[in-house]
């Protein structure tokens, strides 16, 4: 039984005890105390932990009488399956308390409890634990402490972790390379490369040797903090010592210069790889290609992944999306469309719209109208919601002006509205200032009529801008006067306009005070402009603010 478990063949284990516990066989080839902590184990690893009880009350009713290593075998079952309450309920009741015999718990109970309480980042409820072991004459040994050190590296304790290593060698009990790592590693996860450093320079004095997971996690540290002249040292000086770095070490500092565009660097990596016959994986190709992004050279990280190809070394997400910042950084508009169009399509989970903003910055740029309509149609398909960052790149056409920008802007409204997003403040601001700049004052009216209606969502952020861009739009109507008042329609917009604006005037217009009534156009007086309006609806065929007019309203959209 004992074999199946260590070769983790748990059900099998089960399946033994059954036949040598059946009545057909002679008392004396009944399972053993032994083997009945052996079957707690099994059912430990195979998540039975209501079988596990159930096989220790039978022991206790028929026998044969537990021991303290079915106890803890309980116990690790316990904690193995996550349940704490069980675990405590059990090693209180080992004193009697639950059991028909007496049982003391061995520094093995006290080091299963530690454990559990560890792995619930129940740090002081542990060094509890570690004071009820030592009252209870067991002695703490290296497990206990290299425990405890792991649960306060869980918690972000690292001064403590080290000092129960001073504490450990006080006692006699020398901490191992493993307790030191514990350490190292939680300080990696934190970018505390400096503290890393220290320690590893800590373990040398105490004598203890450091292995390549001590500088592995070490380089990492520094990696993640950005300090690749530290990383560069470490990696020299474990290979001075002769320890040789593994993939995960290479690939470490491959990712370390990628970020900083080091790309010397990095293909000195990969040489060093070809040297040691050590196949590079896909994190390494990423990793270069990405050197190559950073350093300005992209048509050299689009050979790499043309290389990796021909290496037979699969292609995944990462490269697939660094191509397509490749091709954008390139300018290739085109083709970095068709390179999103694969990623959208092979993609297991919706892509992010960071990964689509992308391919617009390079539209926006070029003035690139028809591509970032296609951009955005494949973003609305994918169903990504478009953020305020692809909004107000879509709005940012550098090279288009007049009645194009125009009529390109309305395109990307109406193309959300087909899909049910309501156009935001970026786009709200964009088409009514390019209506402006364009002359289209009428435009401009039908835009700000659309807000009215609730057509645009315009946050606070916009507001102070949007009311800058109306006030504008309202002197040029009042400018204007009869040029086109006599159009169909107009009495019933300029009357939602004259309500709108006389509600932003007295303050109501998002709960506080409008800046309007700063602005220089109040040398007209606001209340004279708004009876002029009213007017105008009045004397043009309307009913006044708010009025319906007889007239016709195509919607722009």
């Amino acid at each position: 039984m004992g074999s199946y478990i260590l070769c983790d063949r748990p059900a099998s284990a089960v399946e033994a005890f059954s036949y040598f516990s059946s009545s057909q066989h002679p008392p004396s080839l009944r399972p053993s105390v032994h083997c009945y902590g052996t079957l707690i184990k099994a059912y430990g690893q195979l998540g039975q932990l209501e079988a596990a009880f159930e096989t220790l009350n039978g022991m206790v009713k028929g026998g044969p009488a537990p021991s303290i290593r079915v106890i803890n075998a309980l116990l690790q079952a316990c904690v193995r399956a996550g349940n704490l309450t069980a675990a405590q309920t059990l090693f209180s009741s080992l004193r009697g308390a639950g059991l028909c015999i007496s049982l003391q718990p061995t520094g093995v109970s006290f080091n299963i409890m530690v454990n559990a309480y560890a792995r619930r980042r129940k740090v002081e409820k542990a060094f509890k634990m570690l004071l009820e072991m030592r009252r209870a004459g067991c002695k703490p040994d290296q497990i206990t402490y290299t425990t405890l050190v792991k649960a306060c590296v869980a918690a972000g304790q690292f001064d403590r972790a080290e000092r129960l290593l001073g504490e450990m060698e006080e006692l006699g009990i020398p901490p191992n390379a493993y307790s030191y790592n514990c350490i190292l590693y939680g300080l990696a996860q934190k970018l505390q490369w400096g503290k890393a450093t220290r320690l590893l320079q800590r373990m040398e004095e105490d004598g203890v040797e450091a292995n390549l997971l001590s500088y592995s996690y070490c380089i990492l540290a520094c990696v993640r903090a950005r300090r690749m002249k530290e990383a560069s040292a470490l990696f020299e000086e474990m290979r001075r010592k002769g320890i040789v770095p593994n993939l995960f070490v290479m690939n470490t500092m491959m990712s370390g210069y990628a970020a900083k565009g080091m790309v010397d660097e990095a293909q000195g990596i990969m040489k060093l790889l070809q040297d040691m016959r050590i196949k590079a994986n896909a994190m390494t190709f990423s990793s270069l290609i990405e050197a190559f992004i950073n350093a300005g050279y992209a048509d050299k990280a689009v050979e790499v992944k043309r290389k990796m190809e021909e290496l037979g070394v699969e292609v995944d997400m990462v490269v697939s999306t660094q191509m397509l910042k490749a091709y954008t950084s390139m300018g290739k508009v085109e083709e970095a469309i068709e390179k999103l169009e694969e990623i959208v399509k092979e993609a297991s989970s919706p892509v992010s719209s960071r990964t689509f903003d992308s391919v617009l910055f390079q539209c926006s740029k070029r003035g690139s109208k028809e591509e970032a309509l296609r951009v955005l149609g494949l973003m609305l398909r994918s169903r990504v919601t478009p953020s305020r960052t692809t909004c107000q790149l879509l709005s940012r056409m550098e090279k288009l002006q007049g009645s194009i920008l125009t009529q390109y802007l309305l395109d990307v409204i109406s193309l959300l509205r087909s899909h049910s997003v309501r156009p935001p403040g970026p786009l709200y601001l964009a088409v009514l200032r390019a209506s402006l700049d364009a002359g289209e004052t009428e435009l401009a009216t039908m835009v700000v009529e659309e807000r009215i209606l609730g057509k645009f969502s315009v946050s606070k952020q916009d507001e102070e801008e949007a009311e800058k861009l109306e006030m504008r739009m309202m002197n040029l109507l009042q400018a204007s006067k009869g040029n086109w008042y006599d159009r169909p329609g107009v009495g019933k917009r300029m009357g939602r306009l004259g309500s709108y604006f006389s509600g932003k005037m007295e303050g109501q217009w998002g709960g506080r005070t409008s800046s309007l009534s700063s602005s220089p156009a109040r040398s007209r007086g606001y209340e004279e402009e708004w009876e002029y309006f009213n007017d105008q609806a009045y004397s043009r065929g309307g009913t006044g603010v708010g009025a319906e007019s007889s007239g016709t309203y195509d919607d722009w959209m």
